[in-house]
C-alpha cells in the first residue's frame, strides 16, 4: 500500500471504525465497571454467557467464525478484516548459510529469512544501521546476502561483544555501537539503511524520529510490543493522527493491540492463566488494585503467591481456603474471558492504526511509504513492515 491517499484513507477508516465501536473495545472486563455493550446487545450477551471454559480456550480469537455467532459481532469481525486487509510484501528467496544460523532461536530464524526476503530486493544501500540489534543476527544475516558493512546499536555489552565476535568469524565487517538509545540518541551513518525488527514501543518510534533527523536514505521497522514505553500512552505523530476521533492511545488499548498469543508455550499458557485467576482471587481478600508481579510468582501455589504479593504492599491477610477462593474466581474469570471476547476483532485496527500513524509521520515528512505484511502470522504475529525511502 503506498501513495498519500491511500495512507490517509485507511487511517480514516481505521480511526472512524474504532471509534464507532468503542462500547466495544474499550471497557476492560475484571474492571468492575458494567460493560456498557451488554445493553446494546443482550442477544449477543446471552450467547457469550453460556460458553464452557473449554469452549472459550478454544475460541477466544475466533468466535466470531462460530456457526451460530450473532450478527453483531460476526459484522463487527468482518469489517475489521476488510480495513485491515495488507499485502505480503513482495521479495526474492535469500537461503541462509547454515553456519550463519548457529545460535539462532528457531521463532528467530523464521523472522529473520521472511525480513530478509522482503528487505533485500529493496537495499539501496551498502551500510546497515541495526537497531536494538542483540547479536545482530538480522544485520549479519543481510550483510552475508549483500556485502554491507553493519553498524549495530545495542544497550548491553556482552551482546555488542558477541556480536562483533560472530561477525568476525563469518567475515562481515561490523562495528557494535554500546548504546542505549533512549537516553542517549546514537549518531547514525547518513548512507544506511535503519534496519528494525520487533524493536518494542517507543523504540520504534526512537527510531522514525532518528533516521528521519539523520537524514537517512531508507530504513526497514516491524514494531512490537506497543505498550511498552515510559509514558504508557502514545501520542500521534503525524499532523493526521493528532486531528483523529481517538486522540491518543492508553496503555490499556496499546495491550489489547498485542493481545493476541499466536505461539505459546505451556509454561506461558499456564502463566497467562494463573495471571488471571490468582488476581481476581487475590482482589476477593484485599479489595482493590495492586501492581502486579513478575511471571515467576504465577507459576507457584496461589498461597506463594499471596506471600508475596502481601508481603511487597503490606497487607495483613485474613485466613483464607485457596481451593474454594480459586474456584469462585475461576468462574468470575471465565465469564469475563467470555464477555472479553467482543474485543477481539479490533485488536488489528488498533495496531494497523498505530503503524499507520507511524506512516504518515514519514509521508509527511517528504518519505516514500510502502506499508504490508512481511511475513505469515504462524511466523510472527507482528508482521506490518514499513519500508521507506527518501
Amino acid at each position: 500500500m503506498s501513495g498519500s491517499s491511500q495512507i490517509a484513507e485507511r487511517f480514516r477508516a481505521v480511526d472512524a471504525f474504532l471509534d464507532a465501536h468503542r462500547s466495544f473495545w474499550q471497557p476492560r472486563p475484571f474492571h468492575g465497571d458494567p460493560l456498557p455493550w451488554v445493553d446494546q446487545a443482550p442477544d449477543l450477551a446471552h450467547w457469550l454467557r453460556g460458553k464452557s471454559q473449554d469452549w472459550v480456550d478454544a475460541n477466544e480469537d475466533r468466535a466470531a467464525l462460530e456457526p451460530d455467532c450473532p450478527p453483531t459481532l460476526l459484522g463487527m469481525h468482518q469489517q475489521a478484516q476488510a480495513l485491515c486487509a495488507l499485502p505480503l510484501l513482495q521479495g526474492a528467496e535469500q537461503p541462509l548459510d547454515l553456519r550463519l544460523t548457529r545460535g539462532i532461536p528457531g521463532r528467530k530464524l523464521g523472522q529473520i529469512q521472511a525480513f530478509a526476503q522482503v528487505a533485500i530486493p529493496r537495499l539501496t544501500t551498502e551500510v546497515l544501521a541495526d537497531w536494538c540489534a542483540g547479536k545482530a543476527h538480522l544485520s549479519r544475516s543481510l550483510a552475508k546476502l549483500s556485502g554491507a558493512q553493519v553498524h549495530s546499536y545495542e544497550r548491553q555489552a556482552a551482546l555488542c561483544e558477541k556480536a562483533e565476535s560472530l561477525a568476525s568469524a563469518q567475515g562481515v565487517k561490523l562495528q557494535a555501537h554500546l548504546v542505549d538509545v533512549r537516553s542517549q540518541p546514537p549518531e547514525l551513518p547518513s548512507n544506511a539503511t535503519l534496519l528494525g525488527l520487533h524493536a518494542c514501543g517507543e523504540l520504534s518510534d526512537i527510531a522514525l524520529s532518528q533516521a528521519h533527523e539523520a537524514g537517512l536514505p531508507a530504513l526497514m521497522l516491524a514494531p512490537c510490543c506497543h505498550h511498552k514505553r515510559q509514558s504508557r500512552h502514545y501520542t500521534p505523530r503525524s499532523s493526521l493522527g493528532n486531528q483523529s476521533l481517538l486522540g491518543g492511545l492508553d496503555e490499556s488499548t496499546l495491550r489489547l493491540s498485542t493481545a493476541r498469543v499466536v505461539i505459546a508455550t505451556r509454561r506461558m499458557k499456564r502463566i497467562r492463566a494463573n495471571k488471571m485467576l490468582y488476581r481476581v482471587a487475590y482482589r476477593s481478600l484485599v479489595p482493590g488494585t495492586f501492581k502486579s508481579g513478575p511471571e515467576s510468582w504465577f507459576t507457584h501455589s496461589f498461597a506463594a503467591f499471596c506471600e508475596r504479593i502481601s508481603a511487597r504492599e503490606g497487607h495483613t491477610l485474613p485466613p483464607f481456603d485457596s481451593e474454594a477462593l480459586l474456584e469462585k474466581a475461576s468462574a468470575e474469570v471465565l465469564l469475563a474471558r467470555a464477555l472479553g471476547m467482543v474485543r477481539a476483532p479490533f485488536r488489528r485496527p488498533i495496531e494497523l492504526w498505530l503503524n499507520l500513524d507511524r506512516a504518515l509521520f514519514l509521508e509527511e515528512n517528504g518519505w516514500s511509504i510502502e506499508i504490508g505484511r512481511f511475513c505469515a502470522e504462524s511466523v510472527s504475529p507482528r508482521d506490518i513492515l514499513i519500508a521507506a525511502t527518501r
